[in-house]
C-alpha cells in the first residue's frame, strides 16, 4: 500500500464520530420538526445541517432535494436510506436502490459547497448551472471526503464571451488540406463543470463524474496548491470547449488518481485529461480510453512532473498530434503501461513528445497505434526533447503514408535500450539531420546500428491476441544489456538468467517488456492481461493478511474502498 493511501486511511480514522454525536434525519415525508427520527425528519438537507454540530451525522432518505447544500466541518451527510432504518441500521443503507438526488436546476449556484473533514456519501448531484467555477461540487480551500457519489449533467458558465464555431486547417501535404472543427458552441467560459477544487486536499472514492461541461475542465478542474486524491472514480462523457474534457489540472498541487477511468471525454486539448503549471501528477492503474480532441486525445501533460504506473492508454483519438499522450512535462515517467490502438491525424499516435527535459518509458507495450502521417507509436517533435525507451515491446503500429513508426525530429535526443520493435509498418525508424538516436541491445526488424542489436523474429507467445511474452526459444531471452529495471511489466523480478540461453551470468536481462521466468509459463497459456497487474515487486508477501479484506492476495485500493463503504456500520444487527 502506498504512503498516500496509508495517509488517507489514517485521515478517515480521525473522522470517527464523537461519543455525544447525534443522528439527524432528512426525508420528504417528515414533519420538519427536529430531525430526531424519520417521522420528525427535516424535509431538506440544508435545515439538518443548520441544526448539526461537529461529529453529527445526517441521514437522508431517497428522493429529489432541490437545493444548494453547504457542508459543515466534521459532519457526515449520508444518502441512500429508505426512511425506516433504526439508529443501528446504517448497514441497511442502499444508495443505488434508494437514489438520493441533490438537484440544483434553476438555482444558478453550485449544488454542493465543501467543508473541511465533512463527508458526503451516497448522492447524485445533478443539473447545476453555476455562474461560478464548480457547478456540481465547489471546494475552495476546503477538503471534504466524497464517497459513492454521481456528479452528472452540471455546467459551469462565467460571463466571459468566447468565439463560436472556430475552425483550423490541417495540411498533410501541400495538396491535401482539410478544415477541422474543434470548438463547441459556448455561451460563456466556465471551469470545473462537475467539480472545482482550489487548494484542496479532498478525497473522492468510488464516484462517477459524467456528462458535465465547462470551457475548461468539463468533469473536474484542480487549481492552486493541495493534494486531492481520487480512488476508483470514473470520468465519463464530459466535455470542455477548450482544455481538459474529463479533467483539467492547473496550479502547483499534487493530485493522485488510483484505479480511475477516463472514458469518452472530449475537448480541444486533452480530451481525457490535461495537466499544466507546476503541478506534480500521478496516475496509477488508471484507464484512459476512447477520448477525443483536436490535439492530445487521451492525456496532455505540460505539468512539471507526470508519472503513470500500470495504466492503459487505449483507443484515444487526436485530429492532430498525440493520440494517446502528448508530453511537454519537464519530467515524465511511464512504467508498465499499455499504449494501444490510439490514432492521430498527423504524428505521435501513441505518444508525442516535445520540449520534455526528461521522458522515461519503461516496461511498456505499444501496439496497434495508427498515425495518418508519421510516428505511429512515438513522435518526437522538433524541440529539445530527451526521451529514453527501456525494455519496451513495440508491435503492429501503422502509419498510413510511407513514413516511419518512430520519428525523431531535430534537435531531439533519444535512447532505446533492451526493446523489441517488430512489424511496425511501413518501416521502423527515421532520424532527421540534427537529431540524435542511439539504439542498443534491441531487436529491430530490418536491423539498426548499435551494440547488441539483432534482427530476428522475437517469438512472441501470441501477438495476434496481444500476448507479447516470449516463447522459450526466443532470441530475445538473456540477450539484452546488463542494466535494466528491477521488474517487468507483470511485476516479476528482473533479471532472470536461464542457464545455457543467451548470455549467462548476472545481469542477463531479456529484450522487451516481459522477463521470461525460470521454468517457463504455466500451461495452458493464460489469457494475456491488457491491464497490467499492480502487484509491487518489493512486497511479494502480505505484511498483514487482515488488511486484505477481499482476500485476493493484494492489499490495494479495493480493500480501502470496502473499508470506506462499511465505515461506521454496526455488525450483528
Amino acid at each position: 500500500m502506498s504512503l498516500r493511501i496509508l495517509f488517507l486511511t489514517l485521515v478517515l480514522l480521525t473522522l470517527a464520530p464523537q461519543a455525544d454525536a447525534k443522528i439527524l434525519h432528512v426525508a420528504q415525508t417528515g414533519d420538519g420538526s427536529d430531525g430526531s427520527t424519520w417521522e420528525k425528519a427535516f424535509t431538506d438537507i440544508s435545515s439538518a445541517l443548520v441544526a448539526a454540530s461537529s461529529g453529527d451525522d445526517v441521514w437522508v432518505a431517497g428522493g429529489i432535494y432541490s437545493e444548494s447544500v453547504e457542508l459543515i466541518p466534521r459532519v457526515g451527510v449520508f444518502g441512500g436510506f429508505s426512511g425506516t432504518e433504526s439508529a443501528v441500521g446504517f448497514d441497511f443503507r442502499d444508495w443505488e436502490g434508494n437514489e438520493t438526488i441533490i438537484d440544483a436546476t434553476g438555482l444558478e449556484a453550485s449544488a454542493v459547497l465543501g467543508a473541511d473533514d465533512a463527508i458526503l456519501d451516497g448522492f447524485t448531484i445533478r443539473s447545476a448551472v453555476s455562474l461560478e467555477d464548480g457547478s456540481g461540487i465547489r471546494c475552495v480551500g476546503t477538503s471534504p471526503v466524497v464517497l459513492n457519489c454521481t456528479i452528472q449533467g452540471n455546467q459551469s458558465l462565467t460571463p466571459k464571451p468566447v468565439q463560436e464555431g472556430c475552425c483550423e486547417w490541417v495540411c498533410l501535404d501541400p495538396l491535401v488540406c482539410r478544415c477541422i472543427q474543434y470548438c463547441w458552441v459556448e455561451a460563456a467560459r466556465g471551469r470545473g463543470g462537475g467539480i472545482y477544487l482550489r487548494s484542496s486536499d479532498a478525497l473522492f472514492a468510488n464516484c462517477t463524474i459524467s456528462h458535465n461541461h465547462a470551457y475548461e475542465g468539463g468533469g473536474l478542474l484542480i487549481d492552486g496548491s493541495g493534494s486531492p486524491s481520487f480512488l476508483e472514480c470514473n470520468f465519463v462523457g464530459n466535455s470542455a470547449g477548450d482544455e481538459g474534457g474529463g479533467v483539467e489540472i492547473e496550479g502547483s498541487g499534487s493530485p493522485y488518481f488510483l484505479e480511475c477511468d477516463f472514458v469518452g471525454n472530449r475537448a480541444h486539448d486533452g480530451g481525457g485529461c490535461r495537466s499544466s503549471g507546476e503541478s506534480v501528477v500521478e496516475l496509477a492503474s488508471c484507464r484512459i480510453s476512447s477520448n477525443t480532441a483536436f490535439n492530445d486525445g487521451g492525456l496532455f501533460a505540460t505539468s512539471r512532473s507526470t508519472f503513470l504506473l500500470d495504466c492503459v492508454i487505449q483507443k484515444n483519438r487526436s485530429n492532430y498530434e498525440g493520440g494517446g499522450i502528448y508530453l511537454l512535462s519537464k519530467d515524465a515517467r511511464l512504467e508498465r503501461c499499455d499504449i494501444a490502438e490510439n490514432s492521430s491525424g498527423v504524428s505521435g499516435a501513441g505518444i508525442y513528445c516535445e520540449y520534455t527535459a526528461s521522458t522515461t518509458v519503461t516496461n511498456c507495450v505499444f501496439r496497434g497505434n495508427t498515425s495518418s502521417w508519421e510516428g505511429s507509436w512515438l513522435g518526437i517533435g522538433d524541440r529539445k526533447s530527451r526521451v529514453s525507451i527501456l525494455n519496451c515491446s513495440v508491435y503492429g503500429n501503422h502509419t498510413k503514408t510511407d513514413s516511419p513508426s518512430l520519428l525523431c525530429e531535430s534537435p531531439s535526443t533519444t535512447d532505446i535500450v533492451n526493446s523489441i520493435l517488430w512489424e511496425n509498418d511501413p518501416h521502423e525508424i527515421e532520424v532527421e539531420t540534427g537529431a540524435e538516436l542511439s539504439v542498443n541491445f534491441c531487436d529491430v526488424e530490418g536491423g539498426w546500428p548499435g551494440e547488441g542489436n539483432i534482427d530476428a523474429d522475437p517469438r512472441f507467445r501470441d501477438a495476434e491476441h496481444e500476448d507479447y511474452r516470449l516463447l522459450p526459444d526466443s532470441p530475445c531471452i538473456d540477450s539484452a544489456s546488463a542494466d535494466g529495471p528491477e521488474g517487468d511489466l507483470e511485476g516479476n523480478p528482473c533479471p532472470i538468467d536461464l542457464p545455457g540461453v543467451g548470455r549467462d551470468g548476472e545481469g542477463a536481462f531479456d529484450m522487451g517488456a516481459y522477463e521470461y521466468p525460470l521454468g517457463g509459463y504455466p500451461s495452458p497459456t493464460p489469457t494475456a492481461t491488457v491491464r497490467p497487474t499492480t502487484t509491487p515487486t518489493s512486497q511479494p508477501t502480505l505484511v498483514n493478511p487482515n488488511s486484505d479484506i477481499n482476500q485476493d492476495g493484494v492489499i490495494n485500493a479495493e480493500d480501502l474502498l470496502i473499508l470506506l463503504q462499511d465505515w461506521q456500520k454496526v455488525t450483528g444487527t
